[in-house]
């Protein structure tokens, strides 16, 4: 609906909260609410975050090549109404005009350069570009490549289905074969 704020969650990033009345989504969502003028990412501590988004000087930084900060940027992602409608008018100009304006990085990520055009465009100190830390009990399958889905695959299969035992029982089975 054009008249609220929206959450955005790419599908290889599943987050599993041992707490389902208090899950991540959640705390994410009651985090933004709370103080609505800022852009929350999800956050998790890594070592290596050059295959993630970062937060540096409140403008995010897709795939970064100087680690400024160990806090990846996952999603879910929470937007304003604001924002959203920034990001709405600026697709609709270039579609009536055709033509991309100069000033447009058309980065690897869209979504990177409507969040920085946005924060670009509003007052210094007004919106914030923050994560939210994913907490140490929930889990994050991270399945955007092939061995990290299979291992999210591994996992859902031997610990989160109601067919639990019965499919370990068959994992072992095949792995004594």
């Amino acid at each position: 609906s054009p008249e609220r704020h929206a959450m955005m969650a790419f599908p290889d990033d599943i987050i599993v909260s041992k707490d389902p009345h208090n899950s991540h989504l959640k705390r994410i969502a009651d985090a933004f609410l709370s103080n609505p003028k800022q852009i929350l990412l999800t956050g998790i501590e890594r070592e290596d975050v050059s295959n993630n988004a970062i937060i540096h000087n409140n403008r995010l930084i897709e795939k970064p090549k100087v680690f400024y900060n160990h806090i990846a940027g996952f999603s879910p992602f929470m937007f304003p109404k604001e924002m959203l409608d920034f990001v709405t008018d600026q697709v609709n100009t270039y579609e009536q005009t055709g033509k991309l304006p100069d000033n447009l990085p058309m980065a690897e990520w869209v979504y990177v350069d409507g969040i920085n055009q946005f924060l670009d465009t509003q007052p210094d100190g007004i919106w914030r570009l923050q994560m939210f830390m994913k907490s140490p009990d929930d889990l994050l399958l991270d399945t955007g490549n092939l061995p990290m889905y299979q291992e999210a695959e591994l996992f859902a299969l031997l610990k989160l289905s109601r067919f639990k035992d019965k499919l370990r029982e068959m994992a072992r089975d095949l792995l004594n074969d």
